[in-house]
């Protein structure tokens, strides 16, 4: 129990001896996930540069043109005549979005041809391109259901009844929890996690190698050993959650990331998930000699990690090795179900898998770091001496 709270105090001394704990450990996690958070605050993309070529130049195509600079998602830069000038355009930057109105286009209408409209998108910017197509087809089927109803009228139709024949089989979507499909409400919860896990794994990884004490020194039996490492451990996991559930909290209510009233069921996940990658750290601490190296080791260990546990890339769609790998990622165990409970309010005995998951890993780390207590010698005196003149 000495051991223990020697080193719960020797980390609490570090906040005040290194400033650049608190500025990496603390800080620079927290004020980047809020302005990740300002930066995604519309939600929705909009005001993409657009470019027209209306080579019609007739009152339907100047009515596509209408519909276009009157949407929101698109801002109609260029008003060009020919097509000559259009991949220099998309490749400086200028446009993102052309519509290409051929000639003959009412004309081909009036004639019951089937006309067509071109459009042109930028695709290295799936963000935008996959919202400017969307928004696009609605405004053409729009523009569709409008010419439909005209030549029905222009048969006698009544217009109840043809408006009703040119909508068709209407199709309601309905989509729950996020109905603006703001990309900030997706993303923000499993970077804020992934950004804290890095931090928490920094402190960690450095608290082992650079401590006065050894670990591995003859006067320190087992259970001081192990009674020093979870100092270590749970100071940096503990630290780690309140951070991150502050961060979460202010990001809830001054940029709407979730319901604030279930901030306490990500709170009681996030425990095991800290606790789960701060062992992580003093494990990396542990096995290397090298301060720089085991930081280095359990940074390239999680940085990845978001990418890799299924969050931004479903594992559903992953070829099935890495699928299975995905799952031995703590954060594919939080980073989901955390936005999950944040965005529906779902109850935390939904996720109790999740939590189990989390407390099983922790076990599996621990149980590692015994083994390494037990039976790992090694030759601490130069950092022994290193932090003894530093004091």
């Amino acid at each position: 129990m000495l051991y223990f709270i020697k080193s719960l105090k020797e980390e609490f001394l570090r906040i005040f001896k290194d400033p650049k704990y608190i500025l990496i450990v603390v800080l620079i996690p927290t004020l980047v996930s809020l302005a990740l958070c300002y930066m995604y605050l519309p939600g929705v993309v909009k005001g993409v540069n657009t470019a027209i070529v209306d080579m019609d130049n007739t009152s339907l195509s100047r009515k596509i043109i209408w519909y276009f600079e009157n949407n929101e998602t698109f801002k109609v830069n260029y008003y060009l005549n020919d097509d000559k000038n259009l991949e220099g355009l998309i490749k400086a930057g200028k446009v993102d979005v052309v519509v290409f109105i051929p000639e003959g286009l009412e004309k081909d209408v009036k004639n019951q041809k089937s006309p067509k409209v071109l459009l042109v998108v930028n695709g290295t910017n799936m963000s935008v391109s996959s919202i400017c197509i969307e928004k696009s087809a609605e405004i053409l089927m729009t523009v569709n259901a409008e010419i439909t109803v005209s030549y029905l009228e222009a048969k006698g139709v009544p217009p109840d009844k043809a408006k009703n024949f040119a909508l068709g089989l209407p199709f309601e979507k309905r989509i729950w929890y996020n109905p603006t499909r703001n990309y900030g409400k997706f993303l923000m919860p499993g970077a804020i996690a992934s950004l804290f896990q890095i931090s928490i794994v920094l402190g960690a990884a450095t608290s082992v190698n650079g401590s006065k004490y050894s670990v591995f020194s003859k006067e320190m039996s087992f259970l001081n050993r192990l009674s020093f490492i979870m100092g270590k451990i749970i100071f940096h996991g503990l630290i780690g959650a309140f951070f991150l559930n502050m961060t979460y909290f202010l990001s809830m209510k001054y940029f709407f990331l979730g319901r604030i009233e279930v901030l306490k069921n990500v709170a009681i996940l996030s425990l095991p998930f800290a606790l789960t990658i701060s062992a992580i750290g003093v494990f990396s601490s542990l096995i290397l000699r090298e301060q720089i190296a085991s930081t280095e080791i359990a940074m390239f260990l999680v940085l990845p990690t978001l990418i890799y546990c299924g969050y931004t890339w479903p594992t559903l769609s992953m070829p099935p090795l890495l699928a299975k790998i995905a799952r031995l990622i703590p954060l594919y165990y939080f980073a989901d179900p955390a936005k999950s409970i944040m965005m529906t309010g779902a109850s935390l005995k939904t996720y109790f898998y999740n939590f189990n998951a989390l407390l099983i890993y922790f076990c599996a780390i621990f149980t590692c770091i015994c083994i390494v207590l037990i039976f790992c010698k090694r030759n601490r005196k130069a950092v022994i001496e290193q932090c003894l003149k530093e004091n």
